[in-house]
């Protein structure tokens, strides 16, 4: 018998080999192989007639074996193939290597088989399917099969054997967390039965209601520790700071939008409320976070205290640094950036350490260094997908509870954001500041590629900048498609009068490049989506993305905003040959729409919630059952259950077992 807390290597013909292979996948112990979620399932029990098969469908069959499989040697392999009938026609079945099934198969017997389908005029074929004999009991056909996640080399047949082990060798039932009342008012399963239909489902329903379990549950916990922090942090003392902003707009070098206006009363409010702020800043490309960030800067100066603002990267931090100083031209502002020299960097720590430093500009650098931080009082995390949890609860963790302002560049709409950012209060700019022209948009096909470079030589005689974006970074990541690298060798003689420059996210010289665009030194940027974010150049006017239809619309939003950014017209051209309805309908959404609000809701609609925040989510939350946006309507059932067992109880003191599986969800979102 064994337990869940039990390491995987305690079932029997689990060795040092197969233990590595399941780690891979991330089976360590007994939990993690029962609670290992099958992608999706595959209904093994109808069987067709042969004559009804279909190209390309998965089916199974009952046949019998005509005569013996036969092995034929062709390009280094060995091909066993052998005939099947069952009265309405004839199955053609090979293997590759595999010279068993000269003994598995006996003529004249019946087989289930089951695999994908090959049409080729009246003959059909399976290649490998999997089989057994007829009536023979076995855990690959006749029956709902789970298909797991897996890699590393693990085959679906160790996954299902050693999930199939751990069911039948469970010492105890599973504990469930759920209350009964909350089981029957979502109208969710018990966590065994749950646990059972998960690996071994009656039918596809029941299979459904396990996983419905599942998500619900994480989805469940996920509120009630957004609920806790909430109440957590509601219960801290912080500083109250207070200002009279007319010197700060009266410095404003442009009339602040109503949105901007609206975010820093919000921000002001919270400062002086006497308790931490926690708030989001959600705003389109060009909307003007910076301004609303300059202003809780201001804030916490005037109180005589020090602000920080995190960048994710050195250029970023630098921009902030020239931008807040124009903004804020009567505090000090200190750059703290892993890239300074010795001496600059023992005087910003210093001017950090005795204070003279009003404003901090820093990447992560200042994460990692044992500075005294306790004269800060504010806090802002731009671009707060590239930090993650962990970070933020650094900061938030601070000795003074600073009040913390998060800064997002990527339109979420609001149902996400209350989901994803649930612990924070949440203030949308909605509009890009007067003089921001709109960026004219066009999609078109790679015959027009010679057409684009002349329009782009006419941009470069007029001083401005061009951007051209690849989906690859280096050759050899995908062969049928162009890499930066060699796209930035193969137009340099197109543009022999001015310096192409090559970035992608590989290269270690990164900021050097960059500057070298930023200051005009080149004048054609060819480049990854390293350049996506932040990045502000105000003479570029042209940005090219190659191969259009492999970037998310969010990602093309934010790709376009590059551009734009100065007086000059600007142009975003799409080049692409889209094949699937799906590429075809997001690149029109991009040449007709402008709103990253509305572009985000089609994004999500298109791709979903997982594919829409994609490895930028790094670091943030990374639910392993539940999709936020697939599974919307377990949203308020789950927030509704997280309000009810809270209610007279936020430290769960009558639920350990509730406690102590929120803060497992939590610390596995810090550990990603």
């Amino acid at each position: 018998m064994v337990k869940l807390t039990d390491d995987i290597s305690v079932l029997s013909g689990i060795g040092p080999k197969k233990k590595e292979q399941l780690a891979s996948i991330g089976i360590h112990s007994v939990a993690d192989a029962i609670f290992h979620a099958p992608l999706r399932y595959e209904d093994r029990r109808e069987r067709k007639d042969i004559a009804a098969l279909s190209h390309g469908e998965k089916a199974g069959v009952l046949a019998v074996c005509m005569g013996k499989m036969r092995g034929v040697r062709k390009n280094g392999r060995t091909l066993y193939t052998g005939t099947f009938r069952d009265g309405t026609g004839t199955l053609s079945v090979t293997f590759q290597n595999s010279p068993y099934v000269t003994r598995a198969f006996i003529s004249g017997r019946a087989y289930a088989l089951y695999g994908t389908v090959s049409v080729r005029g009246n003959m059909r074929r399976m290649f490998s399917p999997v089989f057994s004999p007829r009536g023979a009991k076995t855990d690959k056909i006749g029956r709902i099969v789970p298909i797991y996640p897996g890699g590393g080399g693990v085959s679906q047949s160790l996954i299902r054997s050693v999930v199939t082990s751990c069911l039948s060798s469970l010492s105890e039932p599973v504990s469930d967390i759920l209350p009964e009342e909350i089981r029957k008012k979502a109208g969710v399963y018990e966590k065994n039965r749950a646990i059972q239909a998960l690996h071994n489902p009656l039918d596809m329903a029941d299979a459904e209601k396990a996983l419905e379990r599942l998500k619900f549950e994480e989805l469940f916990l996920l509120f009630t520790g957004m609920r806790m922090q909430r109440a957590s942090l509601e219960k801290k003392e912080g500083l109250r700071l207070s200002a009279d902003m007319a010197p700060f707009y009266k410095n404003l070098p442009f009339t602040p939008t109503e949105g901007q206006t609206d975010a820093i009363s919000d921000i002001l409010r919270d400062m002086e409320s006497g308790k931490p702020m926690n708030r989001l800043i959600e705003g389109d490309v060009g909307s003007g976070k910076t301004v609303v960030a300059a202003a809780a800067l201001y804030i916490a100066a005037m109180g005589g205290k020090q602000g920080v603002l995190m960048a994710p990267t050195e250029i970023l931090a630098r921009q902030h640094a020239e931008t807040l100083k124009k903004l804020l031209p009567s505090l000090s502002v200190c750059l703290l950036t892993g890239r300074l020299r010795a001496a600059e960097r023992r005087m910003a720590e210093e001017d950090i350490q005795t204070g003279r430093a009003q404003v901090i500009v820093a990447t992560q650098a200042v994460l990692n260094e044992k500075l005294d931080l306790k004269n800060v009082a504010a806090v802002i995390v731009d671009e707060q997908h590239r930090f993650g949890v962990r970070q933020r609860g650094f900061l938030s963790g601070l000795p003074q509870s600073p009040h913390v302002l998060v800064m997002s560049a990527t339109p979420i709409p609001r149902t996400l954001s209350l989901t994803y950012y649930g612990d924070l209060d949440i203030s949308i700019l909605p509009a890009v500041p007067k003089g921001r022209q709109a960026v004219d948009t066009f999609f078109v096909p790679p015959s027009y590629r010679e057409r684009i470079y002349t329009f782009i030589e006419k941009e470069l005689e007029k001083g401005n900048r061009a951007y051209i974006i690849c989906p690859l970074a280096t050759e050899g990541e995908e062969d049928e498609l162009p890499s930066a690298e060699s796209y930035a060798k193969a137009i340099s003689s197109r543009f022999s009068k001015e310096t192409v420059l090559c970035l992608h996210g590989k290269m270690k010289n990164k900021d050097a490049v960059m500057e070298a665009f930023s200051t005009g030194e080149a004048k054609v940027l060819v480049s990854t989506t390293v350049v996506e974010v932040g990045v502000d150049v105000p003479s570029a006017t042209v940005i090219v993305i190659e191969n259009a239809e492999r970037f998310g619309l969010s990602q093309l939003h934010q790709l376009r905003g590059r551009v734009g950014r100065g007086t000059e017209k600007s142009y975003c051209i799409l080049i692409s040959e889209p094949h699937t309805k799906e590429a075809k309908e997001r690149l029109s959404t991009m040449k007709n729409e402008r709103d990253g609000f509305k572009i985000a809701e089609a994004d999500l609609r298109l791709r979903g919630a997982g594919e829409f925040f994609g490895t930028r989510q790094h670091g943030d939350m990374q639910l392993l059952y539940a999709d936020v946006l697939e599974d919307s309507r377990l949203l308020p059932l789950a927030a509704a259950s997280a309000e009810e067992i809270l209610k007279g109880d936020l430290a769960l003191r009558k639920h350990p077992e509730i406690k102590k599986a929120v803060k497992t969800l939590y610390d596995r979102f810090a550990m990603n």
